[in-house]
């Protein structure tokens, strides 16, 4: 008798986590996870990869790898943590520089290919910093084949703890 109270209970609660699902900003956060590829513009307007390493499958947070490239050829890289809440993508340099992704559109699965775009903002003033758009080119779920990491960086160039964003 209890063994089939027991069962119920389980399969009552497995039925709950599974209607429940995860929210709308771990999602966000499950498609965000890999490697993009496109412009930021601010002043300048910079050839851009973001890596977006997941903490977790059911983490709204994570940490990765900003690379901009001017058209001159010289190369900044830096390292963030970050999360999302609400929709937006809270970035989290290294360097104490914060800002804010505001997604004009995030495309519903994130498969290789898509584009996500908005608004770059600071953190602290609100003020508009750049405009982005990212086309997805790696999943992480595709490590079977790749290394860990797809960003190429230019040795000959590259000074790691600028921030061109700042």
């Amino acid at each position: 008798m209890k063994g089939k109270f027991y069962a119920k209970w389980i399969v009552a609660i497995m039925a709950i986590f599974v209607l429940s699902g995860c929210s709308k900003d771990q999602e966000m956060a499950y498609y965000l996870d890999g490697v993009w590829n496109g412009y930021i513009a601010s002043r300048e307007t910079y050839n851009t990869t973001m890596e977006f390493v997941q903490s977790g499958i059911f983490s709204s947070s994570g940490y990765g790898y900003e690379e901009d490239c001017k058209w001159s050829g010289h190369v900044w890289r830096v390292r963030f943590r970050w999360k999302v809440d609400n929709r937006y993508i809270y970035l989290d340099y290294d360097d104490g520089t914060h800002f804010v992704m505001d997604c004009d559109y995030f495309p519903k699965y994130a498969r290789v290919g898509e584009i996500f775009q908005g608004t770059i903002y600071e953190t602290r003033t609100k003020e508009d910093v750049a405009r982005f758009s990212l086309k997805k080119i790696y999943l992480h779920e595709d490590r079977s084949n790749k290394q860990d990491s797809v960003v190429v960086i230019d040795n000959n160039n590259v000074e790691p703890n600028q921030n061109e964003l700042k």
